[in-house]
């Protein structure tokens, strides 16, 4: 499969937005909902409950001071529809 450009292919809903801290910065800065990367793990901490998203490392790029996207509802268009792109999040017309 080619890789398909200027078109978009599919679309989300984006839940929520988490920062990515180191534990210590997490700690620092009052232990709030975000994505904690430690050493060997990545740990995404909500409401003070921790899940284990290490399987999820060889997908992106993890480190401090990134965000952490939570998207629910992927839908893939049957065929990709044609639109110039833009830096940051806009809605197309």
């Amino acid at each position: 499969d080619e890789l398909v450009r200027g078109a978009i292919v599919g679309s989300v809903d984006v839940v929520d937005v988490y920062p990515m801290l180191t534990r210590r910065q997490w700690h620092r800065a009052g232990e709030p909902d975000a994505l904690v990367i430690e050493r060997r793990r990545l740990v995404l901490v909500l409401g003070g409950d921790e899940f284990n998203c290490t399987e999820q490392r060889p997908f992106g790029v993890y480190q401090a001071g990134l965000f952490a996207w939570q998207l629910i509802d992927p839908e893939r268009f049957d065929m990709p529809r044609p639109c110039v792109g833009r830096l940051g999040i806009w809605r197309p017309a």
